[in-house]
């Protein structure tokens, strides 16, 4: 899969501020793509990441919007508060499976919402994506230490049924114990359902 990525300079406490500075990255450039290979092809493999990507939804750090909801939110305050789980207190809490296939109908709901048609393979992808696999994958390729600080995993919906995975959090050129911010702001995207097409 083919992505995007956009690096925003963070200095003195401001996003894409310190014009003055020297870019901190040796390998990485402001912006340009990427290309990830993903590795969920063996049901060992697809566990893995589906447990990986559940303990994200289990958490304020996967944000979903689609079409009827445009602005990102939470999605596991979404799911407790609608009729997609009756049961959400003991489903999505400690249970990958449960939770996964909670979060996937819902995004299967949303897709068919906005008219588009999921593929067979879409779950395997977006599971691929909201994993910490492909974001670790991009800093040790450009040569960053792999700690990304403050990282959030956004799942979009388009308005055709197109999904997307954006994640974005702050990377660093040097570790520090303690810190909560980096050099810079990286932000990726994934075209989770163009994936899926591909695989099919």
């Amino acid at each position: 899969a083919t992505s995007t990525y956009f690096i925003y300079r963070y200095y003195n406490g401001e996003i894409d501020g310190g014009k003055e500075a020297s870019w901190p990255f040796k390998k990485l450039k402001q912006n340009g793509c990427f290309n990830y290979t993903w590795a969920a092809r063996s049901t060992a493999v697809f566990e893995e990441r589906k447990s990986d990507s559940c303990r994200l939804a289990g958490t304020s750090d996967l944000l979903v919007a689609t079409p009827g909801a445009p602005t990102p939110e939470v999605w596991k305050k979404i799911i407790l508060t609608t009729a997609h789980s009756a049961k959400s207190d003991d489903e999505t809490e400690g249970r990958p499976t449960k939770m996964f296939q909670t979060l996937e109908a819902w995004l299967r709901l949303e897709i068919k919402t906005a008219g588009g048609d999921p593929t067979a393979a879409l779950s395997k992808h977006v599971a691929e994506f909201l994993s910490v696999t492909p974001a670790i994958s991009f800093v040790l390729a450009h040569g960053i230490p792999p700690q990304i600080l403050q990282a959030k995993y956004v799942l979009v919906v388009g308005k055709s049924g197109d999904v997307r995975v954006l994640w974005y959090g702050f990377i660093t050129d040097k570790v520090m114990p303690g810190a909560v911010a980096g050099a810079g702001v990286a932000v990726h995207e994934e075209d989770a359902a163009a994936a899926a097409d591909d695989d099919e």
